[in-house]
């Protein structure tokens, strides 16, 4: 899918367990991570390619956004 000049790519592991928690409270973290990394790329090139992943790692479920935005500056 595509918003706003930023492509939207899942790779989405098959057979990932149910997990616990607060949908809300992972829905916010996940919508920040989202619009700061889309911030970033609109920004810095006019756009982009975001890829959200998920897979399990050892005992637990990891959740991965890669996007080809210019990366963290140093404070």
């Amino acid at each position: 899918s595509r918003v706003s000049d930023v492509a939207v790519r899942r790779d989405f592991q098959d057979g990932i367990p149910t997990l616990s928690g607060s949908p809300q409270r992972l829905r916010q973290a996940f919508l920040n991570i989202i619009d700061n990394a889309h911030d970033a790329m609109v920004g810095h090139r006019g756009g982009g390619t975001l890829v959200v992943r998920s897979h399990v790692e050892k005992d637990r479920v990891e959740i991965d956004f890669l996007d080809d935005g210019p990366g963290l500056t140093e404070p």
